[in-house]
């Protein structure tokens, strides 16, 4: 297990690496409360589940933009979270899949607008990339 501060957000970070089963838990840290922003569980060989948010908005019930915002560059992400290295982020990909949206316009509007990314891996070992997912955490 261990922690990591976010230098761009006050996110605490805590992987169990699973042995059979571990866990990844991400906290907004403030002086005056933490609060849990992400949970799940990981199986090697198997299959874990998010438990925390319990369910999400799927993105096609999000409003969207007529016109895409334009493409950002990768350092605009700080990873809080990534335990593949050194394989290769696909960045373009994760801002292909957000960039129309109003949301995300409404956060990039601010001049410090504060972007963490992490991945999420339920299944490990031989696990499948299909089963993991990235999560963006934007503070405006």
């Amino acid at each position: 297990a261990y922690n990591n501060m976010s230098d761009t957000l006050p996110l605490i970070v805590n992987y169990i690496a699973p042995s059979d089963f571990g866990s990844l838990s991400v906290y907004y840290n403030t002086t005056s409360s933490t609060s849990l922003v992400f949970e799940g569980s990981t199986v090697w060989m198997g299959l874990g589940n998010r438990t925390f948010p319990s369910t999400l908005v799927d993105s096609a019930n999000f409003p969207k933009m007529l016109s895409p915002l334009p493409n950002i560059d990768s350092t605009e992400f700080n990873v809080i979270f990534y335990d593949l290295a050194p394989q290769e982020i696909h960045y373009d990909s994760i801002w292909d899949g957000i960039k129309n949206l109003e949301i995300v316009e409404f956060y990039r509007s601010a001049a410090l607008t504060k972007m963490s990314l992490f991945l999420y891996r339920p299944s490990d070992g031989a696990g499948d990339p299909a089963d993991w997912d990235w999560y963006i955490v934007m503070e405006k």
